[in-house]
């Protein structure tokens, strides 16, 4: 019986074997992970070098006294001197990676390069990044396209090579980065850095108040660093909205627009009050359930039945979608905003008449 057993196993390891080496053969095959150091060859390609062979690179500035971390941060920073461009149109682009599914600009990325440079005293190349962006959104903004779009083509078109669409966070990183840059620059040479990218503040300031969705406080639902089809606000996209928000007053002041430093202050000052009702009182996860309540807080009015069930399930985020409708709206009360739990539509027969109501789990 044992040996069936062993035989029965072996056939099935086989099976799996051979499934796998299928569903990974040709094409499909993933792209290779290099342990040694990288050179990028005459085509673009990574090409592998012999760990300990400095021919790829001499070693770059730290930038700072703390020399503990000096190797980990020399290494990272000629990471970055491969994966940012020179020269032309696609100056300062910055590229996700080498292989082809990455070999675009992503906001985000650009964004935290741009700081890591400028802290690592390379505040020029950091710059260069903040410009290849501002570029991006710059042709967007004349040709009437929407912006901050998921990842741009590096080559300074302001193309994209897809129809992911606009993800939010990235108008709150770039900001975020320019205030890095700025605080890491000599005094005397950051107006000019600064004039420099004042089309960037103003568009990524602009961006950021407009992404805020009245009904929540909260940035309208979308993709975040997850790349994810998602219908509810995350953390991931408030966060770095309100970072932007936040860094942009100062800027913004500093360019001599006080009326826009002001309007940025109050915006985060909103988004603040939000992000903490919403995400602060439950840990800060990266979704809550959308209730559009921890805004507005509310109460329900008329007693729901015990045994009523809702028509999603209460802990299920992607499930709860609508807001409160307009005609409902006035038949709610601002008064328990800790004991929300959940907001669903549902239809409940109360004589004389069937009344239409939001049904609302509570925790008692």
């Amino acid at each position: 019986m044992g040996v069936k057993r062993r035989a029965g196993a072996a056939a099935l390891a086989a099976v799996a074997a051979v499934a796998i080496v299928a569903g990974v053969g040709g094409d499909a095959l993933p792209p290779p992970l290099f342990s040694e150091g990288v050179i990028a060859g005459p085509d673009g390609t990574p090409v592998a070098v012999a760990a300990g062979d400095r021919r790829w690179a001499e070693p770059a500035s730290a930038g700072t006294s703390q020399q503990r971390y000096a190797d980990l941060r020399a290494d990272a920073l000629r990471d970055l001197d491969l994966m940012v461009l020179d020269g032309g149109a696609k100056d300062g682009a910055v590229l996700a990676g080498m292989r082809g599914p990455w070999r675009y600009t992503w906001a985000r990325d650009a964004s935290w390069a741009a700081a890591a440079l400028a802290v690592s005293g390379r505040a020029d190349d950091g710059l260069r990044v903040l410009a290849a962006l501002q570029q991006a959104e710059q042709i967007r903004a004349a040709q009437g396209l929407p912006g901050w779009q998921a990842r741009y083509l590096p080559d300074g078109s302001g193309r994209t090579p897809d129809d992911r669409g606009s993800q939010l966070d990235g108008p709150g990183w770039a900001l975020w980065a320019t205030a890095v840059w700025a605080a890491s620059v000599d005094p005397a040479d950051r107006g000019a850095g600064l004039r420099r990218l004042q089309p960037l503040i103003e568009l990524a300031a602009r961006a950021a108040q407009d992404s805020i969705d009245p009904r929540t406080g909260l940035p309208r639902p979308s993709m975040d660093y997850w790349e994810l089809p998602t219908r509810v606000p995350t953390l991931g996209v408030a966060a770095p909205v309100l970072a932007g928000l936040r860094a942009a007053g100062p800027l913004l002041d500093e360019l001599g627009l006080a009326g826009d430093a002001a309007a940025s202050r109050e915006a985060a000052a909103a988004l603040d009050a939000a992000v903490e009702r919403t995400f602060g009182r439950r840990g800060y996860p990266r979704k809550v359930p959308p209730t559009f309540s921890a805004v507005v807080p509310v109460e329900v009015k008329m007693p729901v039945p015990p045994s009523v069930e809702l028509p999603f399930h209460a802990n299920d985020p992607e499930a709860l979608m609508s807001p409160v409708p307009p005609s409902v709206a006035p038949a709610v009360n601002v008064s328990a905003p800790d004991r929300l739990l959940a907001v669903a539509p549902l239809k409940l027969v109360v004589p004389p008449l069937p009344v239409t109501l939001i049904a609302i789990a509570l925790v008692t």
